[in-house]
């Protein structure tokens, strides 16, 4: 399991800034990564959790 931290988010964004991120399959934030991204407001994009998918109601 890869724990992304704080200090490598700081360094991926100072060298190019980015508007959101993807968490891959087997990796997790620690807390203070996690706020980071909030603060800035970065979209999270979560892989090891599946997409919900919206029934639509038959007529």
């Amino acid at each position: 399991m890869l724990f992304i931290t704080e200090e490598n988010l700081r360094y991926q964004y100072k060298k190019s800034p980015f508007d959101s991120y993807i968490i891959e399959k087997g990796s997790k934030l620690t807390p203070q990564a996690r706020q980071f991204l909030l603060d800035f407001r970065i979209d999270i994009i979560d892989k090891s959790k599946p997409k919900k998918i919206k029934k639509k109601k038959l007529s």
